[in-house]
């Protein structure tokens, strides 16, 4: 705890890229603009026609100058304590390439349907067989590791299984926090929600490994 305590909110740059958004979200984050400037040691925020979620990913890692890299959807709600965590788990873990933590799985409204989460350190061979709770929008990674294998690859759908798997080849162990430090809205419009779309892309990313 001591160790979280002296985490300094002022150590963290945030990265907004709005990818073609048709809402006012665009209009409340520039209301935002000079709060976040204060407030992080760097801000950077871009808005423009939409590309995709892989796309704006990779965008977001080429201006990213941190050592970690927390990507984080736009209806997704962060613990206060999730950054400070994921860093001390990487401070206290060798060779970890990345740090997952629990969900608090919410609907629209924001009330708590299920609570998933495991403490658990794991390789290559359970990313393959996903036996283990790896949460897209509750991970932490090693920013330079991800650009060395060339980042998210823009043909997938399921952009976070393809490069876990890819981090996982470089012999990298993964790390998992029981704790919830994400709430992760479930709605209509996840792609997880689309079982037959991901089992095709699920099986795409497999037979890579064949």
């Amino acid at each position: 705890l001591n160790q979280i305590r002296k985490f300094k909110l002022s150590d963290i740059e945030l990265i907004i890229i709005d990818d073609g958004s048709t809402d006012r979200s665009v209009q409340k984050i520039e209301e935002m603009y000079q709060a976040c400037e204060r407030r992080f040691v760097r801000f950077e925020f871009r808005h423009r026609p939409n590309k995709g979620l892989c796309a704006t990913l990779n965008e977001a890692l080429e201006w990213c100058e941190g050592i970690y890299f927390s990507p984080s959807a736009s209806d997704d709600i962060l613990v206060i304590q999730k950054i400070s965590s994921q860093v001390n788990a990487f401070k206290n873990n060798h060779n970890i390439v990345a740090v997952f933590t629990g969900i608090f799985l919410i609907d629209q409204d924001k009330n708590i349907l299920a609570t998933k989460g495991s403490r658990e350190k794991f390789t290559f061979k359970d990313v393959f067989l996903r036996t283990q709770l790896m949460p897209g929008q509750a991970v932490m990674l090693v920013t330079k590791e991800i650009k060395q294998i060339g980042g998210y690859d823009e043909s997938i759908k399921i952009e976070d299984l393809d490069l876990f798997l890819r981090l996982g080849e470089q012999g990298f162990w993964f790390l998992s926090i029981e704790t919830p430090l994400v709430y992760y809205r479930k709605h209509g419009n996840n792609l997880s929600g689309n079982h037959q779309i991901m089992l095709d892309a699920i099986y795409t990313i497999l037979e890579k490994y064949k």
